[in-house]
């Protein structure tokens, strides 16, 4: 599979997507939206070619692991406290009827989840077997 954002991928630094994303929303580069946003960018890319690595390693299985810390979204808890997954399962799912209407949530940073789901997310997918 094509990453999403192939263009990280080809050596831009985060420095550099910051200054992209400033150009393209029309803002200072300074301004902590550019970070957060090339933080979110790179983290996607990350997690989703940690995600394709482990499937073609042959894991089946993977669990998801939150920073531990007070800062971690009530969602990401629950994710975390949750069995190991098949590689692949919605993690959406297990937010019962609190779930998005849209969206999927595969692994951290999942660019088809909703933006409330993966922005300044710190969570890393590991696998079991």
């Amino acid at each position: 599979a094509q990453p999403a954002l192939p263009w990280i991928g080809e050596g831009e630094t985060l420095e550099q997507l910051r200054a992209r994303v400033a150009t393209v929303l029309e803002i200072s580069a300074s301004a902590p939206k550019t970070l957060t946003i090339a933080r979110t960018l790179a983290g996607g890319l990350i997690s989703e070619s940690r995600w394709e690595m482990l499937r073609a390693q042959g894991f089946t299985t993977g669990r998801w692991v939150n920073a531990g810390d007070e800062h971690v979204r009530k969602h990401h808890k629950l994710y975390g406290e949750s069995d190991p997954q098949s590689l692949g399962f919605d993690y959406l799912n297990l937010l019962g009827e609190q779930r998005p209407l849209t969206g999927a949530l595969r692994y951290p940073h999942d660019h088809e989840a909703p933006a409330g789901e993966v922005i300044n997310c710190r969570c890393v997918l590991v696998p079991v077997e």
